[in-house]
């Protein structure tokens, strides 16, 4: 979808397209993440959210979002990603993980912390049951 002249965002800085505006957020599991149980859930989550897998391309002087095929990235590092590049699969989020921790890296275009932590709180309640523990609350996840 183009967004018209009159609504385009016009970011600058350091993306794929040398675009800044990107956060990551983190989680620290109690236990060393599974990365193959964390893929399902992000292939789960990736289904749930079908209008996040997009990426941005830039086409008559304006920035635009359009839809991205590709898998969402799923990296084992604790590294920022550089978001809507080769590393990302030029998706504008990427998953990351290391050890005990899971990284989210949104670009803040799409989405704000509000609307982010939703789909993290979805990846999340896809990887909690299959560790085989506890079941999950929404009240069990703290934010700070």
């Amino acid at each position: 979808m183009k967004i018209k002249n009159e609504n385009a965002c016009f970011s600058y800085g350091f993306m794929g397209l040398g675009i800044p505006f990107t956060y990551r957020v983190s989680f620290n599991m109690k236990n060393v993440v599974d990365g193959e149980i964390l893929k399902e859930a992000l292939n789960k989550t990736e289904k749930r959210y079908p209008y996040f897998s997009v990426r941005m391309r830039k086409g008559d002087g304006e920035y635009f979002y359009e839809p991205n095929p590709a898998p969402i990235m799923l990296l084992n590092t604790d590294e920022q990603t550089t978001l809507n590049s080769a590393q990302t699969n030029y998706h504008i989020w990427a998953l990351c993980y290391k050890d005990n921790a899971i990284f989210f890296d949104f670009y803040h275009g799409m989405a704000d912390g509000g609307g982010s932590m939703r789909v993290m709180t979805t990846l999340l309640y896809y990887y909690h049951p299959r560790r085989k523990t506890p079941p999950f609350r929404a009240g069990d996840i703290r934010r700070s």
